[in-house]
């Protein structure tokens, strides 16, 4: 029989646990830290905010499906008068994998495996191959990780040939649920993971998964065929805790959340830190460079802590939604980075702190298309709080809104948008605390058609906008204040249009150009 499935909300998925959630909030920056502008102006082109609106009122909701029978918590009637697991011991010295492995043998499908309060020690991986069955581990139980040292080198993977052995727990089948268990990892090697999923309509939640090199990994990377999907995947209100990478900066795997040609994902209510002194390489990751895609991706109201390369990304999917998450005091490359289409950030608080040797961006668009970054708060020190650049593998960007964000810290760019046409800049304010000459608001790098529009900017030792090599640009309506030059065009540059602005708080130049630059017109400006 096919399977009907129901179109949810993900700002409905989370509403059971907002005790969790609004914990967040109450994190966040209070009022005295929001930076003081010295102007305010509207926009004159409301119809670039009604075409975000309806961009999101639009947005395709991932799937999820309605017979997966997804619960929150197990079921209070089978949780009491629990017996010992035969065999096992559940101190935490004696080895219980045996039993363990048993004991997960003879679950039949669709039911109930419940672990008892009690430290199980296992030395080698536990297989979990009941379709529908619901492993539910009751307050004080812990799998304590304890594999000898691995013939294996590196990160956990999930890759071809024997890679899944370097998991504890191994997921191999459909709508299996875990709720509640503890995963700890007692040793210090890089090279084990916590747990693998090899299955359609999987849910975690309420877990805790503790000191691995991969916390949870969804899906394969090479194994699958290129139009194969595993789907219907929920990650829930865990804890993905101290997530070890390379110092300085891990160059391949180490993820908290990972998952490979996934469709219909949601990701949501999870607090996830890398573990001190180690730079994994993902927070939350939908795969690697846009290999094997992920579609139809929610990540909302996650916390992500620590330092990593990039603590959140959805890499090349299609239809994705990033939502009202929170990534905080990371020293990262960028604290957000996308890939595809379709894809909207919304809503979300990022702060950034610059690594040495990298230029460090709070939301970086490489090579997307048809997308929005609105509404987000960007906090710290950075090269560029917002960017949207060329990808190698997927060439320019084009057609992306970027409205609405409040840009406040030492940033050298505001908003950076380099061969990335057809877009749009509007409603945001942007201030910067760096000292450098060359800071700037608005950057077009080789650009063309990119509208400016209702921003307020100050970035009182540099720049409100540089141009170069762009073409059909319009700056107007904006507010540039507090700032030493105004708007330059450079080299290349042809039919930019600065009209409308108010230039008053610009106090070395306004509108400048180099000599050769034809079609450049300003007027109606405030000067």
């Amino acid at each position: 029989m096919k399977k009907v499935l129901k179109k949810i909300s993900p700002r409905n998925m989370h509403s059971s646990s907002s005790s969790s959630t609004s914990s967040y909030s109450s994190s966040y920056p209070s009022s005295n830290t929001t930076p003081s502008y010295s102007s305010t102006t509207t926009t004159h082109y409301e119809e670039n905010y009604n075409t975000s609106q309806q961009h999101v009122d639009n947005y395709q909701q991932p799937y999820v499906d309605n017979n997966a029978n997804y619960h929150h918590h197990p079921p209070s009637s089978t949780a009491t008068n629990v017996q010992r697991i035969q065999g096992t011991y559940g101190d935490g010295k004696h080895d219980d994998t045996s039993a363990l492995r048993s004991a997960l043998s003879h679950c039949s499908k669709y039911s109930e495996f419940i672990i008892p309060p009690g430290i199980y020690r296992v030395t080698d991986q536990l297989q979990i191959s009941a379709q529908g069955v619901r492993i539910i581990g009751l307050p004080g139980s812990v799998i304590l990780c304890s594999f000898p040292h691995p013939t294996w080198s590196g990160v956990a993977r999930c890759d071809n040939g024997d890679s899944h052995r370097q998991y504890c727990v191994h997921v191999k089948a459909d709508e299996v649920i875990i709720n509640g268990l503890t995963i700890r990892n007692e040793t210090n090697h890089i090279g084990i993971g916590g747990l693998l999923v090899d299955g359609h309509d999987f849910m975690l939640s309420h877990c805790i998964i503790d000191g691995f090199s991969q916390g949870v990994m969804m899906g394969r990377l090479h194994q699958a065929s290129m139009d194969h999907y595993y789907h219907n995947l929920r990650i829930s209100e865990n804890q993905i805790l101290n997530v070890k990478g390379m110092p300085g900066g891990s160059q391949s795997y180490g993820d908290g959340i990972t998952f490979f040609a996934c469709e219909n994902v949601v990701i949501d209510g999870n607090f996830i830190s890398a573990a001190p002194r180690c730079t994994p390489r993902n927070g939350i990751n939908s795969g690697p460079e846009g290999i094997r895609l992920s579609n139809h991706v929610t990540l909302t109201h996650n916390h992500i802590i620590g330092d990593w390369d990039y603590p959140l990304t959805t890499e090349g999917g299609y239809i994705c939604l990033v939502d009202n998450n929170r990534i905080e005091n990371t020293a990262c490359k960028s604290g957000i980075i996308e890939r595809g289409k379709q894809v909207t950030i919304r809503d979300n608080y990022i702060d950034v702190k610059k690594r040495d040797n990298f230029d460090t961006v709070g939301i970086c668009f490489y090579g997307v298309s048809d997308a929005h970054i609105f509404m987000n708060t960007l906090r710290g020190k950075a090269s560029r709080a917002i960017e949207a650049n060329p990808s190698h593998e997927t060439g320019g960007s084009k057609n992306i809104v970027v409205a609405e964000n409040d840009i406040y810290g030492e940033f050298f760019h505001g908003v950076y948008f380099g061969k990335s046409d057809q877009s749009k800049i509007f409603n945001n304010k942007m201030k910067s605390t760096c000292t450098d000459r060359d800071i700037q608001g608005i950057t077009g790098w080789f650009t063309d058609n990119l509208l400016a529009d209702g921003n307020i900017i100050e970035f009182p030792s540099g720049n409100g906008a540089k141009f170069t090599g762009c073409k059909g640009m319009v700056l107007s309506h904006n507010t540039i204040s507090n700032t030493r030059a105004a708007v330059h065009c450079h080299r290349e540059c042809r039919d930019v249009k600065v009209w409308g602005n108010d230039l008053r708080g610009c106090y070395e130049s306004k509108c400048t150009s180099d000599s050769h630059v034809p079609d450049y017109v300003h007027h109606d400006n405030l000067v």
